[in-house]
């Protein structure tokens, strides 16, 4: 935008000059949220094995001799699913509405499942839940004609106008403690993170809201469409509209979240990319 390419009125509004207006620059922000239940659990964890004197040397050991142990490996288990019908069932008439215009193999939950350590020592396993394709949208914009200035970015988590992802979000939370429930015989006394006082999906969801984090996945700010699309940003090539030699190569890109981790989507979009290129295009 301080280069001058964005919406007329933010461009005017800071006296830049427009290069190209382009409404759809800094909107349509899809951010996946994420959100844990903590227990603590009578396993060693990774974070144990990584720390503790009595374990590092033999951590250390087992990746530089054998490329194994927990140092080879990525932290986490993940896993997607659609809401399960005894949680749906609660859901409003108007979600399950959206929810449906999805595609039928998009999943409505990510669950992660983690672990980490207790200042006092003690193992904590961690499951949390991300909603992969979220309805609320946030958005991007400038304050300052001057770079330096740090932008105004509006998140937007939790707030689409039919309450869609916070439904969602409690019946994962649920869902989450269904687990939990499953394998008692590896926790060790009442749920630490929120508790087990919280209960209502009132409660649920304040939890959700002040327990939520961003799992760095952000998209669609810079979001793909054909000439004249009053969203649109850049043509199925990445070339910026309205100008020459520019074009946007990351998850911005994207018109839409995908419905689980980016990275692989973006490296497809830069091998595209970088093929046009070789080629002239």
């Amino acid at each position: 935008m301080i280069k001058g390419i964005g919406p007329r009125s933010t461009l005017a509004k800071y006296n830049i000059t427009v290069i190209s207006d382009l409404a759809g620059v800094g909107q349509n922000l899809w951010d996946q949220i994420l959100f844990p239940v903590t227990q603590m659990i009578n396993l060693p964890t990774a974070a144990q094995l990584i720390t503790d004197p009595r374990s590092v040397i033999q951590t250390q050991q087992e990746y530089t001799q054998e490329a194994a142990g927990p140092l080879s490996s990525q932290n986490g288990f993940i896993a997607f699913e659609k809401v399960p019908q005894i949680l749906r069932k609660d859901f409003t008439p108007l979600a399950l509405r959206q929810l449906a215009s999805l595609p039928p193999d998009w999943p409505e939950v990510e669950y992660v499942c983690n672990s980490a350590k207790a200042p006092n020592g003690a193992g904590l396993g961690i499951i949390l839940a991300a909603l992969p394709g979220p309805f609320s949208r946030g958005s991007i914009t400038i304050r300052s004609a001057d770079i330096s200035t740090p932008p105004v970015i509006d998140l937007g988590w939790l707030s689409d106008p039919n309450n869609v992802d916070a439904q969602v979000a409690v019946a994962a939370f649920k869902r989450i403690r269904q687990a939990w429930s499953s394998i008692t015989n590896i926790t060790i006394g009442p749920e630490l993170a929120p508790g087990p006082a919280i209960q209502s999906d009132t409660d649920i969801l304040a939890y959700i809201r002040n327990a939520t984090t961003t799992i760095y996945h952000a998209a669609g700010t810079c979001a793909m469409g054909r000439q004249g699309d009053s969203k649109a940003v850049v043509d199925s090539s990445a070339r910026v509209l309205g100008v020459k030699n520019l074009r946007v190569v990351d998850n911005s890109a994207s018109p839409f979240a995908v419905p689980g981790h980016p990275q692989s989507t973006v490296y497809m979009l830069a091998e595209k990319i970088a093929d046009l290129l070789r080629h002239g295009s």
